[in-house]
């Protein structure tokens, strides 16, 4: 049994545009942008930025977990093992 994946080329193609366009203007399909470069370039850093904090959080909720369940099996072994 197979999964049909909608294809994803037409959003990487928009991205690779985005990233190699030093004219600062965006041209997709001689549609008018609806973002001006500057726009996108900020939505990128914003993007960018989004993803630092996220993997912050992430970070730091393993870390609580590690610690959490470190001090539960030490409380565990210490209240069965006498």
């Amino acid at each position: 049994m197979s999964i049909a994946m909608p294809a994803m080329h037409e959003a990487s193609d928009v991205i690779h545009e985005i990233h190699n366009n030093t004219e600062g203007v965006i041209h997709h399909n001689d549609e008018a942008s609806l973002f001006s470069g500057d726009e996108l370039r900020q939505f990128a850093a914003d993007d960018a930025d989004a993803g630092r904090s996220i993997g912050k959080i992430l970070s730091a909720l393993f870390i609580y977990t590690l610690l959490a369940m470190s001090v539960a099996v030490w409380w565990t072994l210490k209240t069965v093992g006498h």
